[in-house]
């Protein structure tokens, strides 16, 4: 081989020769470990594709969460308004009691005014009767 020689010019040619060898070599192994931080990294954007999937369904779960609390707050206030409605029906049956007092009132109002006419004509009769008695005797 070259290296043999003893020339100045052999012993470069053999020291490049060398020096490539080992280069070679030395390229090898750095393009390998190229290759591994490749596939690491690989690796890496498929682990962190995998977890922005996650992460969107846990934001999917959330938005069904959200929806899920706005449809109980709009049961709540839906219990709100048919408590207004029971306030207002208890209202309208403490007004219905009042009317019915009312009705017996004005009943008894009416009787009253029934007796006034009955104890008026009574006392016409009593009138006629006196003037008729006098007339008589």
């Amino acid at each position: 081989m070259l290296c043999v020689e003893e020339s100045p010019e052999g012993v470069k040619i053999c020291a490049l020769y060398v020096v490539g060898i080992a280069g070679d070599a030395l390229c090898a192994e750095v393009l390998e470990v190229v290759l591994y931080v490749l596939a690491v990294l690989k690796g890496v954007r498929f682990m962190l594709l995998y977890i922005l999937e996650a992460v969107e369904v846990v934001l999917e779960v959330f938005e069904s969460v959200r929806c899920v609390l706005e449809a109980v707050q709009v049961v709540l206030e839906a219990l709100e308004a048919l408590e207004g409605v029971h306030y207002v029906l208890g209202a309208v049956k403490d007004v219905r009691g009042v009317l019915k007092v009312l009705e017996v009132v004005l009943y008894a109002l009416e009787m009253l005014d029934v007796v006034h006419r009955v104890l008026l004509c009574m006392l016409e009769a009593v009138k006629v009767s006196s003037v008729c008695w006098r007339f008589w005797r």
